[in-house]
């Protein structure tokens, strides 16, 4: 397991890369590959915003707040908001792609609009019965390392 740390102590991004196992989304194979966690944590003044504040962080991106490291936060939260938590899925890769294309986050609206398109199973996975892992790619885990890497 490696941890890295971008920001300061008022404003920063964890980012955790560890080896593991679990039952690929597609396949339902048991593979091996790189799971991905990032949090953040953002103070400003009296009020703090942690754990997945991507929005907070990109808006103090933007507006030049994190100015030492403003050429790597847009790229890291583009990751963040594509490869975090990689390893606990609960629908496969045919019935994400269905609910990212219909906007639908929540569990209970997930389970009713797969049911209403027939997607509730997929290859006889019921969605939300077990995690599945969709391994980030090592060009990913490589870019999130080289700008986490903060000598740079």
């Amino acid at each position: 397991m490696r941890k890295l740390v971008i920001g300061n102590k008022s404003t920063f991004i964890e980012l955790t890369l560890k080896e593991t196992n679990g039952k690929h989304w597609e396949t339902f194979e048991n593979v091996k590959g790189i799971a991905i966690s990032i949090c953040g944590s953002v103070k400003i003044g009296e009020i703090e915003s942690c754990g997945q504040c991507q929005d907070s962080i990109e808006a103090l991106y933007k507006d030049g707040s994190l100015h030492k490291h403003a050429d790597r936060v847009g790229r890291i939260v583009e990751i963040w908001n594509e490869w975090h938590l990689n390893d606990l899925k609960a629908g496969t890769k045919k019935q994400t792609e269905y609910l990212n294309k219909v906007g639908v986050v929540g569990y209970d609206e997930a389970v009713k609009a797969l049911k209403d398109v027939g997607l509730y199973e997929d290859s006889g996975y019921r969605y939300g019965s077990d995690w599945l892992f969709n391994p980030a790619p090592n060009d990913i885990a490589e870019e999130l390392i080289r700008l986490f890497d903060t000598t740079k």
